[in-house]
């Protein structure tokens, strides 16, 4: 055997070695970042579920404060409209809505009119 034989087979035992322990390390490379990339793909998808979650909330809430918005305008209009045409209402009907304390006061106010007459 030539001296160029044994070095080139000796080197290419080297290499053969050094191309196995490069295929081990690519294999656990590529299990790592399989493991990473199904965890984060994992993350990824309950962050993008929460996210959802807000957003319709976020829209439930803007439907929500139109709806508000909506109703306080009528009844702004509602109390213009109110105060602006009032309403004439029976003497019965004020009576009717007396409380114990007006009733003492009219009471006496009759009471006194009558004293003046």
């Amino acid at each position: 055997m030539c001296i160029r034989d044994r070095y080139n087979t000796k080197h290419s035992a080297d290499l053969n070695e050094i191309k196995q322990q490069y295929d081990q390390s690519l294999q656990e490379i590529k299990k790592i970042y399989e493991r990473e990339r199904v965890a984060n793909s994992a993350k990824l998808e309950k962050a993008n579920n929460e996210l959802k979650i807000l957003n319709d909330k976020y829209n439930n809430w803007q439907e929500l404060q139109g709806a508000y918005t909506a109703k306080i305008k009528q009844l702004q209009e509602q109390l213009n409209t109110a105060q602006h045409n009032p309403i004439a209402v029976s003497y019965t009907h004020l009576r009717a809505h007396e409380t114990s304390l007006h009733l003492v006061c009219r009471l006496l106010l009759e009471k006194k009119k009558k004293k003046k007459k």
